[in-house]
């Protein structure tokens, strides 16, 4: 039972390392600067070019309530 589960959980990362590489090379064979993995990092990047200050802001507080930031 752990070891088909365990099999399970190597296989979900085994598949997703694949992905990163297929999206690395995509990348890298289309001569391109910046490779977007996720939804949230393609958000962030659309919203970096129309709002940076209100997207600063935003990276200040989130960075700011963690424990032990230099930022408060």
């Amino acid at each position: 039972s752990s070891f088909s589960s365990l099999f399970c959980a190597c296989t979900f990362i085994f598949s997703a390392w694949q992905q990163v590489a297929r999206i690395v090379a995509r990348g890298i064979l289309r001569r391109k600067r910046l490779c977007l993995m996720e939804a949230e990092g393609r958000a962030t990047h659309f919203v970096k070019k129309f709002a940076p200050g209100f997207l600063d802001r935003m990276f200040y507080l989130v960075m700011s309530k963690e424990p032990d930031s230099p930022l408060k």
